[in-house]
């Protein structure tokens, strides 16, 4: 077999797959402030970016933020391997991760860790891969099992800061992708 040479931000084996066109919306806790506006700045032709921002409102209470893409039809991902996600930090102290969510169509919630921390500024291409998703802890699934063909919506954000009244956190990010094994 021939070599390929790696391609930057690309994981070798993995080909991008764009999912359905789904307009996003934020959602955030009782204690934050949240907006979501375009971010021309980091978009590219065909790849639209968007500004996610929460201000706190009150300090060392649990607060959260995520941007929701919901999908009329539910997704079937069981050809990916994992869900990609290119974001873009700017410099802040806060140190949680960025976390994806997958929401079934039975009410069943899934959350995953990115592996990248807020406070890790720039751009990065986050591969999330599917068999790290977890029943969330509150979440009730009536089988118990996460349904890769019945994904209805999938939220990427943070959780469980505490952080102090005034203090903004914030991402960009572009819609999320399957990345899915060559030859499947």
């Amino acid at each position: 077999p021939t070599r390929r040479a790696a391609v930057a931000g690309e994981l070798a084996g993995l080909t991008l797959s764009p999912l359905p066109a789904s307009t996003p919306v934020v959602t955030c806790g009782q204690y934050v402030q949240g907006a979501l506006t375009a971010d021309p700045g980091f978009s590219r032709p065909g790849q639209p970016f968007w500004r996610a921002l929460g201000t706190l409102t009150r300090s060392a209470v649990d607060t959260w933020l995520f941007v929701v893409f919901d999908y009329l039809q539910a997704l079937d991902l069981h050809d990916a391997a994992c869900l990609a996600v290119d974001v873009q930090l700017p410099p802040q102290a806060t140190a949680t991760q960025l976390l994806v969510i997958l929401h079934e169509r039975d009410g069943g919630d899934y959350l995953a860790a990115s592996g990248r921390s807020l406070s890790e500024p720039g751009a990065a291409r986050l591969y999330v891969p599917l068999h790290a998703f977890r029943l969330m802890g509150q979440s009730k699934d009536p089988n118990g099992r996460l349904d890769l063909d019945q994904i209805t919506a999938i939220r990427i954000g943070w959780g469980g800061y505490f952080g102090q009244e005034g203090e903004q956190v914030g991402f960009s990010l572009a819609a999320p992708r399957l990345a899915v094994r060559e030859g499947r």
